[in-house]
């Protein structure tokens, strides 16, 4: 969520289709299976396929990636595009899209909250999870070099594995402990995240 504002100011919206492609997968394993799995234990269900398959049908943001998926990927969205109703759907699109990424900025900024008795954890859970995205980074650019990677893709993949993790699991931990835990980590890492964001601009443009 936060790496989508920084590569659009950062790349333009001609090229944001760069990091949606590489945040598809997360967003299905997210929406579709670790939210729902964060319900279970934090409501001490126990685990079973069904109830997974029922808490992500629940979950508005995963049936809005389905419908997404099923627009895009049946044309039906590049039909719509074509008629002259699409000229409205954009414009009002704009209107809505245009001042979210200033609002998650500000969220992010508003939840940082350093509490000393989290912060040794917190810094735990930072480093390993700083250290795994860097190794997953490698091995990923490792593996992509052969498709030629220009700056704007480039961009993409460094801003992806270096954001902080998806704000949204706090919304669903009812434990007032966990939930607390969830926030602080991912306002420290939003930190690395600000950090790496301008190592990038830097290096690359």
């Amino acid at each position: 969520m936060l790496c989508y504002p920084l590569y659009q100011n950062l790349c333009g919206e001609e090229h944001f289709s760069n990091i949606v492609i590489i945040d598809l997968a997360t967003c299905v394993f997210v929406f579709g299976i670790y939210l729902g799995l964060l319900q279970l234990v934090d409501g001490n269900v126990p685990f079973s396929l069904k109830e997974l398959g029922l808490n992500a049908l629940k979950t508005p943001s995963f049936i809005a990636l389905i419908l997404g998926l099923i627009l895009g990927m049946s044309g039906l969205m590049n039909r719509f595009l074509a008629t002259p109703a699409s000229s409205v759907y954009i414009s009002v699109k704009n209107i809505i899209v245009a001042p979210i990424s200033a609002m998650i900025l500000i969220c992010v900024g508003y939840s940082l909250n350093l509490k000393k008795e989290l912060l040794a954890e917190v810094l735990k859970t930072v480093f390993a999870r700083f250290i795994t995205q860097m190794i997953l980074l490698a091995v990923t650019l490792f593996f992509m070099k052969r498709f030629g990677l220009d700056r704007y893709m480039l961009a993409a993949f460094f801003i992806y594995f270096l954001s902080a993790p998806n704000f949204n699991p706090g919304n669903f931990v009812k434990n007032e402990e966990a939930n607390q835990f969830i926030a602080t980590t991912t306002s420290v890492y939003c930190l690395i995240t600000i950090v790496g964001y301008m190592v990038v601009v830097m290096a690359l443009f």
